[in-house]
């Protein structure tokens, strides 16, 4: 059986160049090494550049003394206004747990006294609008903090001040917006005493 040169010429330059090919894309354990180093270090690099440049606010948020509470939060994007965007809204999500948390201890010692299923729904539904409207409005924005890590993305920080109380005031009103709720709560003492409360400071 006879051997076509040119298809044995053909055979053997496509292999030499597969094997070229494949040689020059597979990295060397040595290049890996040296990559994951380079990686390892561009990481230490970027959280040391990180807490250098955390404001002290964000690492030490403010001592409201029980009068108004702060929330620190910060993001990393592409762009100053999308950072500082998604910085408010993780921010907000803080403030809206402790508002519920605040919400669900003032509204159980209602529902202790007078609770019925409709009052304790409708008594949730009032408050998770109140928790919605303070968290998306109910705050200041009191600083804003940008700098970048030697990196595409910028990095913002920013800090939300909360009146305390205002929540109550702000679910007072939702519940006057309900007659027979209304009604229903002003049977309890705690209701009545937070709203004198609430009177006294308005």
């Amino acid at each position: 059986m006879k051997i076509n040169i040119y298809n044995l010429v053909i055979v053997v330059t496509s292999l030499f160049i597969i094997n070229a090919c494949s040689s020059s894309t597979t990295p060397t354990a040595k290049q890996i090494l040296k990559k994951e180093k380079e990686q390892e270090k561009a990481a230490i690099d970027k959280t040391e550049c990180t807490i250098d440049n955390a404001p002290k606010w964000y690492l030490n948020p403010p001592d409201g003394a029980n009068v108004v509470a702060y929330y620190p939060a910060f993001a990393e994007k592409n762009t100053i206004e999308r950072a500082k965007k998604q910085a408010i809204y993780e921010a907000q999500k803080d403030l809206a747990d402790a508002l519920g948390a605040r919400l669900s201890s003032q509204t159980k010692e209602w529902i202790m006294e007078v609770g019925t299923d409709t009052i304790a729904n409708d008594l949730d539904q009032a408050t998770k609008k109140v928790v919605a409207e303070q968290s998306v409005a109910g705050y200041t924005l009191k600083e804003v903090d940008a700098f970048n890590c030697k990196s595409k993305n910028v990095m913002v920080y920013v800090l939300l001040e909360y009146v305390l109380g205002s929540e109550n005031k702000v679910l007072m009103e939702k519940i006057k917006q309900d007659k027979a709720l209304e009604s229903e709560l002003r049977r309890s003492e705690a209701f009545k005493e937070l709203e004198e409360e609430i009177n006294k400071n308005t």
